[in-house]
């Protein structure tokens, strides 16, 4: 990663705060109230938290992405062959139009894809009313269950959250949340909605830091147990 410094190349005041978008190099960042939100270094977690949910799900044909980002998540799940719809709720109007003013390249085009449907709306509150299921449902809308960038995402992780996911998912589907640090109260919270749980580590190569967790809840699968996955662990991005 080039650490020269960034050139911003906007900053605006929106519902939730302060976002800025800002160049490091060849690299995009996004600020969010003066906090590190994201970037498009590589896209490798982001892309790992899509695969790990298609291993589980049966057939994962609607997918539901929470958290837009720099559309590497979106990109991961348009791969897929049996993919029909993929449907992104982002709430940030800026993040939107950056993904087709400045991120199209980085993503092959993956937000004006035939088989993608961009919702503008607050995840946290869309998911209690959407009549609609999915498959498989991957969630990037914060840093995790106990690192909350926005509070009125904590419902997200909740019990009655957590309660909502399992309504909205086939039979045959699979949750995934990402997290930047792992989190063994939202583990066991978890194992009580869904009847298989897994634990897959996105170890930091550099060693400086705890490993980013995907946590993956399935509705159907192997009794519920607590155990850390055997699945081989996933490269942080640089």
């Amino acid at each position: 990663m080039d650490f020269e410094r960034p050139t911003v190349i906007e900053r605006l005041e929106t519902p939730y705060g302060e976002l800025q978008l800002q160049k490091r190099g060849p690299h995009f960042e996004v600020i969010s109230n003066g906090t590190f939100l994201m970037a498009s270094y590589n896209g490798e977690s982001e892309r790992h938290l899509v695969r790990a949910a298609f291993k589980k799900a049966h057939h994962p044909a609607h997918v539901l992405i929470g958290g837009l980002g720099v559309g590497y998540s979106l990109e991961e799940a348009l791969i897929h062959e049996d993919v029909a719809s993929v449907t992104v709720v982002e709430r940030e109007e800026a993040i939107i139009r950056w993904n087709a003013e400045h991120f199209l390249s980085l993503t092959n085009n993956a937000v004006r894809h035939p088989k993608t449907r961009i919702v503008h709306d607050d995840i946290s509150q869309w998911m209690r009313s959407t009549e609609a299921t999915y498959d498989v449902i991957c969630l990037d809308t914060d840093n995790g269950p106990d690192w909350l960038i926005h509070d009125d995402n904590r419902y997200i992780y909740a019990e009655a959250g957590l309660k909502r996911w399992r309504e909205l998912l086939t039979p045959d589907g699979c949750v995934a949340f990402w997290s930047a640090n792992a989190s063994r109260d939202f583990e066991k919270l978890l194992a009580s909605f869904f009847q298989e749980v897994k634990v897959v580590q996105v170890p930091d190569p550099t060693k400086r830091g705890e490993p980013d967790v995907v946590y993956l809840g399935s509705r159907r699968g192997r009794p519920l147990h607590f155990g850390r996955s055997n699945e081989k662990n996933f490269p942080r991005e640089a």
